[in-house]
């Protein structure tokens, strides 16, 4: 998630609770997915996870610079949370 989301989601008037909510979810997701990429690079090879990875993250950042054209807040939200 790009780390200019606070400043954008004071913008759309989005609570400092929800981006809370919505900062918090990159780490709980590290941890989940760490041992299933374990298991994963065991099973494949490292290049292709990394590159799988980074054309994951950067269609990730794509879709949060075209996601802050949009003017509701709600899908301003769902668009970090998935980003």
């Amino acid at each position: 998630m790009p780390i200019f989301f606070p400043l954008l989601a004071d913008e759309y008037g989005i609570s400092p609770h929800t981006q809370g909510l919505v900062l918090i979810i990159p780490p709980l997701t590290g941890i989940i997915a760490t041992p299933l990429l374990k298991i994963i690079i065991q099973r494949t090879s490292l290049e292709s996870v990394i590159l799988v990875s980074g054309i994951v993250y950067a269609f990730a950042y794509l879709v949060f610079g075209l996601a802050t054209e949009v003017q509701d807040s709600d899908v301003l939200v769902i668009v970090a949370i998935l980003c």
